[in-house]
């Protein structure tokens, strides 16, 4: 842990990895159905704040080898809090919601907690039919993508990247004549001072 981190009264760029037992329940001997799994940083000057970007993975029951993805900003103190749903596998195939998150034990001393989840997601995002979680999405190119296929050749590919070099190249060139051509104007102004200071002088 940086010195910078351990004197933060939030942990402020505290980083780390998270692989949780996920329980059907806050009782030490709940079913475990799952885990949690992820990256979590402190990411907040102002108050104990987690950015978390993790993976509920199922294990058991139905939901066995399906997976919901939560990423968002958690101010762990607060009572209320919820993250963004932002994906899922499986069952959870394309899932998006929120999920709601209550601390129900945590300890100061050793920073465990037991926290609560309770996951709102989008009816329309749930495949509940064995046939639909087992099959494999298909993807068909159509016709405008062949084509773009076909046309994208590495040659062309080349023509463009050289176009752009010869295009920064340009830029350069014309930058550096500008600037020698302010370095000539201030030269003769100059040149110019310094006579009339010698005309000045003589006279």
């Amino acid at each position: 842990m940086a010195n910078a981190t351990a004197q933060s009264p939030t942990f402020f760029s505290l980083i780390a990895t998270m692989d949780d037992l996920l329980t059907e329940g806050p009782e030490p001997d709940s079913k475990v159905v799952g885990r949690a799994s992820g990256l979590f940083g402190s990411s907040s000057l102002q108050e104990v704040g987690l950015h978390m970007t993790f993976n509920i993975v199922f294990t058991e029951g139905k939901y066995n080898g399906s997976m919901l993805t939560v990423s968002g900003y958690n101010p762990f103190n607060n009572r209320y809090r919820e993250l963004p749903i932002v994906g899922g596998c499986g069952v959870f195939r394309l899932a998006y919601g929120v999920t709601t998150l209550k601390n129900v034990w945590y300890n100061d001393t050793s920073d465990d907690a037991i926290v609560e989840y309770h996951v709102v997601e989008s009816d329309s995002t749930v495949s509940t039919k064995k046939e639909e979680f087992d099959a494999k999405p298909e993807y068909e190119k159509s016709e405008a993508e062949m084509d773009i296929e076909v046309e994208m050749k590495p040659d062309e590919e080349n023509e463009n990247e050289n176009e752009i070099k010869e295009k920064m190249i340009d830029d350069l060139m014309e930058r550096k004549k500008r600037k020698v051509k302010l370095q000539m104007i201030l030269f003769e102004k100059l040149m110019c001072i310094l006579l009339l200071l010698l005309i000045l002088i003589l006279g």
